[in-house]
Order: C-alpha cells, then structure tokens, then sequence
C-alpha cells in the first residue's frame, strides 16, 4: 500500500510538468468549402513533440486528412475522418509541416483543430511556429546545343545576263510586253542590276566597265563594274532620253500574267530608262524566284533590252558544340517566421 501511495504522486507529479511544458500552437474552427481542400503550414523545432486533436461538428466526417513534412514527405494520413485524439508526431528536425483537409461532399464542413507542442528543451519554447513564403531562386545547369561559326565565305554570282527583244506596241501578238524569270541564289545579302537597250546602252556599259577596270580595284576578281556597285565602290551611267524600256520587278508569278494582260499588277520596283542601274539591299537565305517585266511603248519599232544581275552571297560553315547553360527559376516556398 505505501508503494502505491509514492507512485500516485509521482504520476501526478509527471502529468503536471508536461501540461506546464506544453504549448498552443493553434486552436480554431474553420470551414471548408464544398469539394475542395485546405491546406495550413506551421514550423516546429527539432525534439518537438506534436499533439494534434481534430474533430468535425455535428458528427460530420471529411475524406481525407494529412500531415506531411515539406514539402512531401506524409508522416500521418486517414481517410473517411470524423475525429482524431490526442495524435502525437516527433519530430526529427526544424521543419515545415503541412495539414492539409479534403472534403468530398456537396456541402461544406466545419472541422475544429487543435495543435499543441512539448519543446524538447527550455530553448525552444518560445520557437516561432508561424510560416511565410519567400521567393526562392535555384540555379540549375543543364546542356544544349550551340553552333560556333567556322568560316564565312563570301562569292559574287551572276544570277543572269542575257538580251532579250521586246516588239513594238502595234504588233499583232501583243509582244510589246514580256517577262524574264530569274532565281537569286541561297544566301544572298544584296544584288544589282542594269538594264540598257540597243547600241547605247550596250555602249554605256562597255564605257562603265573599262571605266571601274581601269580604276584597278577589282572586288571578287570580276571586271563588271556591277561588282563595284554591290560594294559602294563605284556608279554606272544612267540614260534616259533615247529608245527606252519602261521595266518592273515582280514577286508574285499571278502578277505577271495581270502585266501580260494589261491590267493592274503590283511589283516592288520600276523604271523607264534607255540605261538604268541600281543597288538591291533585299536578303533571302533560301532560293528566291522574281519576274522581271518589261514593256515597250514605242509603236514603230521593237528593242532589244540587254539584262545583267548579279549577286553577293555569303555562306557560313558551323560546327554544334555542347555547352553548359545556367537556368534560374523562382520558387515560391514556405519558411520559418524569426
């Protein structure tokens, strides 16, 4: 009997000291909607001891009730809840927890939660178990693939040179309108033409060339002063009194039947010259097909229509290398409140 007398105080003496070292953590009642979830945070210190009591009202019941480590890591789970007592966790670490509630029904619930804590030392009985989010940044490197140029090669093209006979605008054929055809090159950076008609425009452009010729600059090796007009280096002559073409650069093929036909048609550049010349800053990477249409006014006689095109084309060679890329992304995460 003497023994059982010095044991009941001693209980007694236990049960009192752990209610003095337990702490309110949280205490509430709260709805949670129809269909939903709901989820809370809250911070403890490593040695804690969690009790956790819940219950919902009116003897209702949730589906399923959680609590996890953050940020997965489920350390209690039930389904089909109505009540839990007393529920104790460990735990490990300074941590932040998440409880998270899911009700199933139509009809939302009202649940009451009690959370309490038993510091595992004097020191931390006062830790702050409330949780804010802060942006977080992560570096992460990862590798992709990058093209390192070897060497640019850089050519002149002659894309066309040709003469070509445009009749009189009282032929019977309607011929006194005709399309040349021609495809600059992959790569092109810029082009240039020049158009001459009869023996003065032939002769202008015989004049031109021993002109750029004897100036003994010569730009890809080519005597053409065209070469020297894609580089900004020289001019050519311009005539425009004397038999002249009235010419149209078009782009599309349905536009040059409209000219064939005489109707209205759009093009991007035009003239009406005996001799004509001009710097084309127009780029293409791939192939690229335009229409050159020309018409002659004069009724009385046909012309011929000298036509020369040239391009500069700029080919580059690479080689793909492996690199290391450095990604940051931001992170939206809970932390403890100091």
């Amino acid at each position: 009997m003497r023994i059982c007398l010095l044991i009941v105080p001693a209980l007694l003496s236990f049960a009192d000291s752990i209610a003095q070292d337990t702490v309110s953590v949280v205490e509430k009642s709260i709805k949670v909607a129809a269909m939903s979830p709901l989820t809370e945070y809250y911070g403890f210190a490593a040695g804690d001891k969690v009790i956790f009591d819940f219950w919902v009202e009116k003897g209702k019941e949730i589906k399923d009730l959680s609590i996890s480590e953050y940020p997965n890591s489920v350390k209690f789970a039930q389904h089909t809840v109505e009540k839990i007592e007393n529920k104790i966790l460990e735990i490990p670490r300074n941590g932040i927890y998440k409880f998270e509630y899911y009700n199933s029904t139509i009809l939302p619930r009202i649940i009451n939660i009690r959370i309490q804590r038993i510091p595992h030392s004097p020191a931390t009985k006062t830790f702050n178990t409330n949780v804010k989010w802060v942006d977080r940044v992560d570096t992460a490197r990862h590798q992709q693939d990058a093209d390192y140029q070897l060497r640019s090669d850089t050519s002149f093209r002659e894309v066309l040179q040709t003469t070509i006979k445009v009749n009189q605008k009282t032929s019977a054929d309607n011929t006194h309108r005709s399309v040349v055809e021609f495809t600059l090159p992959a790569n092109t950076v810029r082009w240039a033409y020049w158009i001459g008609v009869g023996e003065a425009g032939k002769k202008s452009f015989e004049e031109d060339q021993k002109k750029y010729s004897g100036q003994g600059i010569q730009v890809f090796n080519s005597g053409s002063p065209l070469a020297g007009v894609l580089m900004g280096s020289t001019g050519m002559t311009q005539i425009k009194v004397g038999e002249n073409i009235r010419y149209f650069f078009i782009s599309k093929p349905e536009e040059t039947q409209k000219f064939l036909a005489g109707a209205g048609f759009g093009q991007f550049k035009q003239g009406d010259m005996v001799a004509d010349y001009a710097l084309m800053n127009y780029s293409n990477k791939n192939p690229q097909k335009y229409y050159l249409g020309l018409s002659n006014n004069s009724q009385v006689q046909p012309v011929e229509v000298g036509i020369r095109i040239v391009a500069i084309v700029v080919e580059k060679s690479y080689e793909t290398k492996k690199e290391n890329v450095e990604v940051l992304s931001t992170q939206r995460v809970p932390v403890h409140e100091q």
